[in-house]
């Protein structure tokens, strides 16, 4: 369980706990809760009107030494830290700013950072110094973290400094890269469990990424057989120093054909 700071440079710390909407959570909490104020996060937005999905925010009690906290389904709830001398309702406000997020220019939406896949990588993968920017008012997140390549583990970021912030987000590229990198991963364990691959050899998987990146490789078919290949052999095959320019000049399905022939090369003469 994440350990709960009480203070930072002499002066109290609150936490608060973010669960996230799933089938049943209302009923957990408000079961669980112990005279605890509760606010759905979407209250006042633009999703007010689906409050009966919303995640959940609640102020912990004793500085975050709240025995609710052993109550709360871990894999779904962020708990947030904060000066204690700021109101619920400026912390609450921050977290429905968050909710909205502008990319690629003029283009917005709707953010749903509380989601644990979301959080998992958002959190971890953007740098310290973008993540507390985006926390504006909160010291710091932490959350359990629940990336596909990794072991599943609490986490904590942010550098404890609290600055109010309460505009429109605009996604930076390291918090862009992040979420880029958890629907590659999303892909390759769609791809495993498909094939019931009980365990993904994630470094050869990069490598499937970045080759198809870089040899601009869009097909779903010709990716699948480079996963494949990719797992059996604990890695993507070398093309030899000799043979990239005739390997630059090959079809997309030309240069994996290549690649399988290296390795049936390799197990003919292994």
């Amino acid at each position: 369980m994440l350990t709960l700071t009480h203070e930072h440079q002499g002066e109290p710390v609150a936490w608060y706990a973010l669960v996230n909407y799933f089938p049943d959570s209302h009923r957990l909490v408000y079961q669980a809760i112990d005279g605890h104020q509760v606010e759905p996060i979407y209250l006042n937005t633009a999703l007010e009107k689906i409050q009966d999905e919303s995640p959940l925010l609640i102020p912990l009690k004793y500085s975050g030494n709240d025995p609710l906290t052993e109550k709360l389904p871990s894999q779904q709830t962020l708990y947030f830290s904060a000066p204690a001398d700021l109101p619920f309702e400026t912390l609450a406000e921050q977290l429905r700013w968050r909710m909205l997020i502008g990319y690629h220019g003029e283009r917005k939406g709707v953010f749903h950072y509380y989601h644990p896949e979301i959080a998992s990588y958002f959190f971890t993968d953007s740098t310290t110094r973008s993540t507390s920017a985006w926390l504006g008012a909160f010291y710091s997140i932490g959350f359990y973290s629940q990336k596909y390549s990794e072991q599943q583990q609490w986490r904590e970021v942010g550098d404890y400094t609290s600055t109010p912030d309460l505009s429109l987000w605009m996604l930076l590229p390291d918090q862009e890269q992040a979420l880029y990198l958890m629907n590659e991963e999303r892909e390759v364990k769609d791809w495993a469990e498909e094939r019931k691959i009980q365990s993904i050899h994630w470094s050869a998987q990069r490598e499937v990424n970045a080759f198809s990146e870089d040899h601009n490789i869009q097909d779903d078919i010709l990716i699948v057989r480079l996963r494949e290949l990719a797992q059996q052999n604990g890695q993507l095959p070398q093309v030899a120093t000799t043979d990239q320019t005739f390997f630059s000049h090959l079809s997309a399905e030309e240069k994996i054909i290549h690649l399988e022939q290296i390795v049936l090369r390799r197990a003919h003469h292994g």
